[in-house]
Parts: structure tokens; C-alpha cells; sequence
């Protein structure tokens, strides 16, 4: 019989985070059955909310790669990918990347391999991180230092998959920051731009590391997140942001159904641009800054590609 149930994922942050609330929803409902560990290289606070003991992907059996979508191995262990490109050929095409209706439809083949009915409704699925379980000071220091302007979040960091070919954003953030000196621009991969409304996550928290559950908790307060798949910007596609109304992603990628938010509809919205060219992301940030402010109805709509 088993009675230790692994997550593994060998990929990085992104990867571990998408898929946090279907691996909750498996632990409440096993949780008389099972012991519950997550085994992944990335750091301890990316899964420090779940109820699983973390392990290394050195303490699951060497034979067991990221292709296996799950294999039963000794000591009664179930072990189970996490990794949404182990559905590749059957979700996904060879050079596909997720989207959170890919990676619902994954689950609900993973919920049926463990006889738990598989859940009908994605949205509730977003990621939902328990922020009790972090420590959110210098979160909150810098919010409440800076409430008087609303800020933008800029998650310009290198994104790993390939997904877009946009660079650091240095010329983007430097031109769009002195356009508009009444906002705040909260930068997550620093840069040598000093300004008084240009911020970096580094300096809040001392570095870069494990840091990117607190700024998926400070981006719920932003008034625009924009970034291009790195792993801040994916932490930033949480269920409070993606349920909010009044909260603006804009996605520089290289296609638009590849953009997390590429299938499905949100209460939020959410932009795409396939442009590389500097001069144009301006314009469209600047268009979509403009539009912050607009009425908007409280629907879930598609994501939207934006031209200058």
C-alpha cells in the first residue's frame, strides 16, 4: 500500500509555482492516506506554504527524469511530476509552452490517476499562496513608505524557456520612469538607472534569493505588472491578481497562447506584445498606463494582443 506520496519537479521557480494549488487540493483531500513531500533544486520558500516536506531531486531515484509523469518506486512511494512539459505529445506540442488551461488539463489527468474527481472550474485552481507562512516586513515597510504613489511592477529579469527575446528593459524603464515621475517603478532584476521613483526588489530584501514569494504578495498592490515569464512575473499571476478587476498584466512574448494567461478568461486584464523593438514597448506601455484609470466592467475577458 502506498503511503508516501513525492511531487518532483526538476525545473526551476516557475515551474514549481504553477501547479501549487492543484498539489494542495491533493494533500487535503489524501491527507489520511498519504505523507506528502516535494522534492525540487529551487529555494525552500517556493514551497514553504505546502503541506509537504521538501526534499532535493538527489533524494528521489536517479532513474526517475523529468519525463516521467509518475512512477510507483519503493518503500511505498508514489511519486508525481509537477512539471507541466512532461504532457508534451498530449497536452502540448513539442515546442509549446504552459498556459493555465495546458496545465489544468494535465491535472485533471493526475486528479483521475488518483481516483479524486478531477476539478471542473481552472480559475479556482490559480495560485494561491498562504502569505502567513513568510515573513512580509520589508514587503510591508516599503508599501507603507511609498502609498502615496501607485507603482508599476517590472519583472525584467531573463526568463528561462525561451519564451521571449526581450533584453533587461534598461532603456524601456529608464524613458517610461521619467514619463511618468507619479508613479513608482518597482524593478526586479536591478539596474544601474538611479532615480527617485525607481526601486528595486534586490534592495528591499537583501538580494535575490527567496524572495519571490514576497513580491508575488507586493505585486497585489501594483497598478501594472509587466514582465515577459521570469519567474517574478509568473509568481505575480496569482488567483487574487488574476480575480482582481482592476489589475493590468502586459506580457512581452513571442506568442500569445504561450503567455500564462494565453487561454481562458480573467477578471484582470491582460495584455500581450510580440514586439523586441524598445521604442514600440514604450508606446504600448505608455498606451496601457494611460488606461489604467479607465471604467471597467467587472467580467472575465480573453488576453488581448496590443499593437503601437
Amino acid at each position: 500500500m502506498v503511503k508516501n506520496l513525492v511531487f518532483f519537479n526538476h525545473w526551476r521557480n516557475g515551474d514549481t509555482f504553477l501547479n501549487r494549488t492543484y498539489v494542495r487540493k491533493i494533500c487535503e483531500t489524501l491527507y489520511k492516506d498519504y505523507k506528502f513531500y516535494y522534492a525540487h533544486n529551487n529555494h525552500e520558500s517556493v514551497t514553504q506554504d505546502l503541506p509537504c516536506k521538501k526534499l532535493t531531486i538527489a533524494d528521489i531515484p536517479q532513474q526517475l527524469s523529468f519525463w516521467h509523469k509518475f512512477a510507483k518506486g519503493d518503500n511505498d512511494t508514489l511519486y508525481i511530476n509537477t512539471w507541466i512539459g512532461c504532457w508534451i505529445g498530449v497536452f502540448m506540442g513539442e515546442k509549446d509552452h504552459a498556459n493555465f488551461m495546458t496545465i489544468h488539463r494535465a491535472w485533471c489527468e493526475i486528479f483521475r490517476m488518483l481516483d479524486i474527481p478531477p476539478p471542473d472550474n481552472f480559475y479556482e485552481f490559480l495560485p494561491h499562496i498562504d502569505l502567513d507562512y513568510y515573513n512580509l516586513k520589508p514587503a510591508t515597510k516599503w508599501l507603507d513608505e511609498n502609498e502615496e504613489r501607485p507603482f508599476i511592477l517590472v519583472c525584467n529579469g531573463k526568463q528561462q524557456s525561451e519564451q521571449s527575446d526581450m533584453g533587461d528593459m534598461r532603456y524601456i524603464i529608464d524613458i517610461v520612469s521619467s514619463d511618468y515621475p507619479e508613479y513608482n517603478f518597482l524593478v526586479c532584476d536591478k539596474l544601474d538607472i538611479e532615480k527617485s521613483n525607481v526601486f528595486y526588489t534586490d534592495d528591499i530584501f537583501g538580494g535575490s534569493t527567496g524572495n519571490l514569494p514576497h513580491i508575488s504578495y507586493m505585486s497585489n498592490f501594483s497598478k501594472l505588472i509587466i514582465g515577459k515569464n521570469s519567474g517574478p512575473f509568473t509568481f505575480a499571476h496569482t488567483y487574487l491578481n488574476s480575480a482582481n478587476p482592476q489589475q493590468t498584466f502586459l506580457c512581452f512574448s513571442k506568442v500569445m497562447k504561450h503567455c500564462l494567461a494565453g487561454e481562458g478568461e480573467y477578471h484582470a486584464r491582460h495584455y500581450f506584445s510580440d514586439t523586441t523593438n524598445d521604442d514600440e514597448a514604450i508606446q504600448i506601455i505608455i498606451n496601457t498606463i494611460e488606461s489604467l484609470n479607465e471604467l471597467r466592467e467587472n467580467i472575465r475577458v480573453p488576453i488581448k494582443q496590443v499593437y503601437v
